[in-house]
Parts: structure tokens; C-alpha cells; sequence
């Protein structure tokens, strides 16, 4: 039996976002963040000693909210680093997204999504390049609205990658 080890990484990102509302609470959007990854400060003081902060981080996203009440979907691409084991990853997740506020000029919003990852460790080299490492997603933060069709917002994310080595 495979034992299922988990990396959790936080990433903090400034983001900008475009949407275009079809009224006050639907909307499709599309947008970017950019930021540092770091290792969660929950997961275990090993984990922690062996990894470092990496900096640049990203993600893209396009957002579908139909508006019934502010809630909707998010695809998202997303990529994490770790700088000192030469751990990286590249995402593809499905996220149910709530965005509140759809009146306002700022809008809090959380979420959690699903997907798969494909990473590459240095110390497991042989198994780089396939997407099959499950992984989870949870999100928060705050956007604001510069015009009807700009934002801009801080979000932090919290990656669970799940991996046998």
C-alpha cells in the first residue's frame, strides 16, 4: 500500500481580474495573480526546515457567476514553487467560488476547488511530467472594483498536493 504524503503550500497573491457583467450579480471574468509561495505554517516543522519561500508565483483564472446568489464556478491554472527541495507544480483546478457583496464596491469572496497537479521534486526526478497528483484548493480574499470591469484584490490560496513520495 502507496503511503499518501501531502505538501500544503499557501500562496499570497495580488490579483487584477476583468469581468463583464450581464447585471449587478452575473458575470464572466477572467484573471491573473501574481505572488510567493510558502510552506503552510500548520504543516510539520520537517516539512517547513526543508522547503523556502519561492518567488515568482502564479495563477489565470476565467470565472462564470450566474448570479443565484453570488455564487459560481472558477477554472484555474495555477503554478507553485518551493525553493529549496526544487519542488514545482503545475495545476488545473475546478473551484466553486462566492462572491459576495454584488452591490458593493468591494467584494469578499472564498472558495474550494478540486484537480490534478504535475510536479517535479528533485529528490524524485523519475516521476516528473504526469498528472496524476491529486490536489485540493481553498481560497479567500477581498477584490475591488476600480471601474465596472476591473478589479483588483489580495486572495490567499492554500494548496494541498497529495503524492506517495
Amino acid at each position: 500500500m502507496l503511503k499518501m504524503r501531502f505538501f500544503a503550500v499557501l500562496m499570497l497573491a495580488v490579483t487584477a481580474s476583468s469581468a463583464w457583467a450581464m447585471d449587478h450579480r452575473s458575470q464572466f471574468g477572467v484573471g491573473a495573480g501574481l505572488g510567493a509561495n510558502f510552506a503552510a505554517p500548520w504543516t510539520k516543522q520537517e516539512f517547513r526546515d526543508a522547503v523556502g519561500p519561492k518567488i515568482p508565483a502564479g495563477g489565470l483564472w476565467a470565472r462564470y457567476i450566474p448570479g443565484t446568489p453570488e455564487v459560481g464556478l472558477e477554472l484555474s491554472y495555477n503554478y507553485l514553487a518551493l525553493s529549496q527541495m526544487g519542488f514545482h507544480a503545475h495545476t488545473a483546478i475546478i473551484e466553486f467560488i462566492s462572491r459576495q457583496n454584488p452591490w458593493g464596491w468591494f467584494h469578499p469572496l472564498y472558495g474550494f476547488g478540486i484537480g490534478y497537479a504535475r510536479t517535479a521534486n528533485k529528490f524524485a526526478p523519475d516521476e516528473a511530467g504526469v498528472w496524476d497528483d491529486p490536489i485540493f484548493k481553498i481560497t479567500a480574499g477581498i477584490e475591488f472594483e476600480l471601474d465596472d470591469h476591473t478589479d483588483v484584490g489580495l486572495r490567499i490560496d492554500h494548496y494541498s498536493i497529495f503524492r506517495d513520495t
